[in-house]
């Protein structure tokens, strides 16, 4: 079975295998003004981060969150999506968050879930995923 589209059993949470990308990729959601690496991939969405300015409020989260418009890309360009639709499901203060020694900025782990993706998108996320990332050992953590 392809682990690209395998769905997870019932002890995991997640639909889609999550994969860690192999070398640095980004994510940047403009409307929002972020832009910050991708922690995790999969079929559904992406774990991200970003740093915000110190005081700045999370973004929309769940049901109420707007559909927003994702881009995606590694570095030279060797990856990119534009227009991904995706909705903000959690975006909290990361409890890494070493940023402590600058008081004027906070990290934040966001996870987006993708919307209805086109045949294209689907495609290239697949072969992604398949040639530039590695399967997380442990799909059920954060």
């Amino acid at each position: 079975a392809n682990p690209i589209l395998k769905r997870q059993t019932l002890s995991e949470p997640r639909e889609f295998t999550r994969f860690i990308p192999r070398e640095r990729t980004f994510v940047v959601l403009s409307e929002i003004g972020r832009l910050g690496p991708i922690r995790d991939i999969s079929l559904g969405g992406v774990g991200c981060e970003f740093i915000l300015s110190f005081g700045e409020k999370g973004a929309i989260t769940g049901d109420a969150a707007p559909t927003l418009s994702a881009g995606i890309f590694g570095p030279d360009n060797s990856f990119l999506l534009k227009n991904v639709p995706c909705r903000i499901v959690y975006d909290v203060i990361s409890s890494e968050d070493q940023s402590g020694y600058i008081t004027s900025i906070t990290k934040w782990r966001c996870g987006l879930k993708f919307g209805q993706l086109t045949g294209d998108q689907k495609e290239h996320v697949g072969l992604f995923l398949e040639k530039d990332a590695v399967e997380t050992r442990n799909n059920w953590q954060s």
